[in-house]
This record gives C-alpha cells, sequence and structure tokens, in this order.
C-alpha cells in the first residue's frame, strides 16, 4: 500500500495474489497497520488462520475458506472549478469570442478545456467485508464499518465471531445444495429410468408386432394356397402353378426366420429382448 498510487477516486489498491484485499487512502494506511492485526488474532481464537487464497488472503478452517477485504468509503461532490480552472476556462471563453468578432470561422477554437465532473474524497471510514456468497434462506452478516462511537479496531471480536458464523453457513448452505443437488439428480435418474424402461417396452411391443404380423402373413398365405392347389390346375393356370412353387420356398424360408433359431438371430441383430434393449435410448438434456 505504501509503494502504491492512489487512483481516480484517491485510494491505494492492492491485488496481488495471497495478499489481503485492501482499497484505502494513504492516510489510513497507519491505521489499517493496527487493525488487521488485531482481527486476524482475534480470528486465531475463533480457530481461523490467515492464509493465501488462490486470489487475496483468506481466513481458513477445517479446509473451509472466506474470503474478505478492507475498503474506506468515498464521498463523491459535484466538482467545483478550481481558480486556475476557471481562468484557463475564461481564457478560452475570451479568445473564443475574439474569433467570433473577427468572423475568423475557420480559426475558432472548439478545443474547450475539460474538467473532472466529480470529485471524490476519502471520508477515513473503513469498512470489513467478508466475500460475496448467496445463501438459501437468511444470509449471516457481511460487513462491518466505522461508525461514530464504534470502530473497527474495537470490533476485532465481533468480526471474528461473525467470521466464524460465516463459515458455518458456507458449510451448511454447502451441505443443503450438495443434498440439493443429489435430490435433483435422483429425480433425473427416477425419469431417465422410467424413459428407458418405456423405450425398451416400447421396442419389444413393436418387436412383436412384427412377428405377429409376419406369422398372420403366412398363415393367410398358407390359406390361399391351400385353396389353389385344391381347385387350380398346372395346364389351365400355368402362372398360378408357378406362384404356387414359388410360394412354398417362400413360406420355407419364412417359417425358418420365424423358427427359435431364427428368432435368435433376428432379435440379436435388433438388439431386442437382451441387454442391449435400450439400444437407441437417448436421454433429454432436461432429464425428461
Amino acid at each position: 500500500l505504501r509503494k502504491g498510487k492512489a487512483g481516480e477516486k484517491g485510494l491505494v489498491a492492492v491485488g496481488l495474489l495471497g495478499v489481503i484485499h485492501c482499497e484505502v487512502a494513504a492516510h489510513s494506511i497507519d491505521r489499517l497497520a493496527e487493525v488487521l492485526p488485531k482481527i486476524v488474532q482475534a480470528a486465531a481464537r475463533q480457530g481461523f488462520e490467515l492464509k493465501p487464497g488462490q486470489s487475496a488472503a483468506v481466513f481458513e478452517r477445517n479446509g473451509e475458506t472466506v474470503g474478505f477485504s478492507i475498503t474506506e468509503q468515498v464521498k463523491r461532490e459535484k466538482h467545483v472549478l478550481t481558480e486556475k480552472e476557471q481562468a484557463k476556462l475564461d481564457a478560452w471563453e475570451r479568445k473564443r469570442e475574439r474569433q467570433v468578432a473577427r468572423r475568423s470561422w475557420d480559426w475558432i477554437s472548439f478545443d474547450r478545456p475539460s474538467f473532472p465532473e466529480w470529485d471524490y474524497r476519502p471520508t477515513g471510514q473503513l469498512t470489513f467485508e467478508f466475500e460475496r456468497s448467496y445463501f438459501w434462506g437468511l444470509s449471516p452478516r457481511r460487513s462491518f464499518r466505522d461508525a461514530k462511537v464504534q470502530r473497527l479496531e474495537n470490533m476485532a471480536d465481533d468480526i471474528a465471531v461473525g467470521l466464524a458464523v460465516f463459515a458455518a453457513a458456507k458449510v451448511e448452505d454447502s451441505l443443503k445444495r450438495e443434498a440439493e443437488a443429489r435430490r435433483i439428480e435422483d429425480e433425473r435418474r427416477k425419469r431417465e429410468d422410467a424413459a428407458r424402461a418405456r423405450h425398451i417396452e416400447d421396442r419389444r411391443t413393436a418387436g412383436l408386432t412384427a412377428t405377429l404380423g409376419e406369422l398372420d402373413e403366412l398363415d393367410k398365405l398358407r390359406r390361399l394356397t391351400a385353396a389353389l392347389l385344391e381347385h387350380a390346375s398346372n395346364e389351365a393356370s400355368p402362372r398360378v402353378a408357378t406362384f404356387l412353387r414359388w410360394a412354398e420356398e417362400h413360406l420355407v424360408k419364412r417359417e425358418a426366420l420365424l423358427s427359435a433359431e431364427g428368432l435368435e438371430r433376428r432379435f440379436s441383430e435388433a438388439q431386442l429382448f437382451g441387454e442391449t434393449d435400450d439400444y437407441d435410448f437417448k436421454t433429454s438434456r432436461w432429464g425428461y
């Protein structure tokens, strides 16, 4: 912080990896050097240790981490021109008026001096704030601010207790979210299992319908050939005779396909009535 330069709002920021995130004015650094150790010591009494996190420093206890930051409040006020700025603006306006009076349109200056719209004034009021975490239900206290009477250096124990409550809330919230995720996953799996069962039943039913349809066709063909054999003669109906010979061969082939061996091959190729009955089953992206 002491090596840093103040930004537009008059604050010096530290955002290095593993370092406590701070953003305060230069005149608050000495006070911050007194406040932080008190908070760290109070946190240690609650079982927390200050450690470098993935980005900034964190408090850690039993594997649970809590990020935090200390910032200084800044007041924003409408910028009022200083005497020097006003003189600069007045000089520009006089120059422009002379150019207009001489009708020197090509030389009129449009480069009006610009000044900041707002002034920022660090107030010296510090805020200790825990990371932004969103909890189900009520949220624990996230921030501790300077007040007229109460100051951060006198709130170290309160902050440490708040840290313990916040960490416990994170653990509880994490458990709730994990339980909810398991519940959602269980429901999704049940819907998927039900959909898979319907898919399997539909495929089996379709396979049965096709098989019975073939049996029905063969039965009709047998009745037809029997009737033709009874009434037709080869001499009078040569085409019918050819049909009957073909039909007889066709029946033999089709009956073979509907035998136990034939159906085994067919069901194996179609992946039916076995371990792969859910063939071509696609899970909905919504888990239905």
